[in-house]
């Protein structure tokens, strides 16, 4: 389980709408890292707000 990954915590189904050449480039730059986009997705937006209160 990754560091981004809550623990035990309910989820929610997330869309978004992306360019494809957005979606291309995030796909290259995850296979390139490794990781599963939905991680990456998670780790950036845990790191983005974690300073914003629930």
């Amino acid at each position: 389980m990754s560091e981004a990954e809550p623990t035990k915590e309910e989820m929610i189904r997330f869309t978004a709408d992306l360019p494809k050449s957005l979606h291309r480039r995030f796909s290259v730059y995850a296979a390139r890292e490794g990781k599963d986009k939905v991680a990456l997705l998670r780790q950036w937006l845990t790191e983005k707000l974690k300073d914003v209160e629930s």
